[in-house]
């Protein structure tokens, strides 16, 4: 007679018990790294296709400290910017006109917004972020991140150390408010402080999103 191995009900119960526990806290690890790995990718190839765009834009039309500016800060104006300056060398899927901005809409599902005249961009891992339908509670720090453009309007030498002699960085703040109200010149020690220079803790950390980094992804 030959004997039949089985497993009990009981020690299957056991192992599918590990196996969920082990599942439990494994899984919310691999998603927290698989979403770090997302945004540092798309930050960094963002942050590389557009300085490239702008290299290219200034053989055709001179060094980007002489663009035209404008005044007028409004989606058409925006576009005129953008059509001039960046449409031949940039691969977009499509563009749009909302909440008095100008946006882009690239292949990888990321977009980018012109906020505030040419020297501001809103730039979001997901295109279909609820700051693009003019839902600002999802804003900077998690989903979208700020960068700036020198030529700017705001020439200042908090602004130029980011900005002067470059093309689009991650923003900071030129001056921010301490505690007591009073004005102070942005540095390094106040990143951490301020959701708008999410990005450049990232750029500081060579692209890669830092162990203490403040903000929920």
């Amino acid at each position: 007679m030959t004997t039949k191995n089985a497993f009990t009900m009981a020690e299957v119960l056991i192992t599918l018990a590990v196996i969920g526990i082990v599942a439990a806290v494994t899984i919310p690890s691999l998603i927290t790294s698989y979403k770090k790995k997302v945004v540092e990718t798309k930050l960094i190839k963002f942050y590389t296709n557009i300085n490239e765009a702008i290299r290219l834009s200034e053989i055709d039309n001179g060094d980007k400290t002489t663009w035209d500016t404008f005044i007028d800060n409004t989606p058409e104006a925006k576009e005129q910017f953008y059509t001039q300056y960046f449409a031949k060398y940039l691969k977009t899927v499509k563009t749009d006109k909302a909440n008095n901005n100008f946006i882009l809409y690239f292949v990888d599902g990321s977009g980018m917004s012109m906020t505030f005249r040419e020297r501001d961009y809103l730039y979001c891992i997901d295109a279909k972020s609820k700051y693009f339908s003019g839902d600002y509670s999802e804003f900077l720090g998690s989903n979208c991140f700020r960068f700036g453009f020198y030529p700017n309007l705001q020439e200042t030498p908090a602004c130029d150390k980011n900005y002067k002699d470059k093309g689009i960085e991650p923003y900071v703040p030129c001056y921010v408010t301490d505690d007591e109200g009073n004005t102070i010149t942005f540095d390094e020690t106040l990143l951490y402080k301020y959701a708008s220079a999410a990005a450049k803790i990232i750029q500081l950390n060579d692209w890669k999103i830092p162990d203490d980094y403040p903000w929920k992804l």
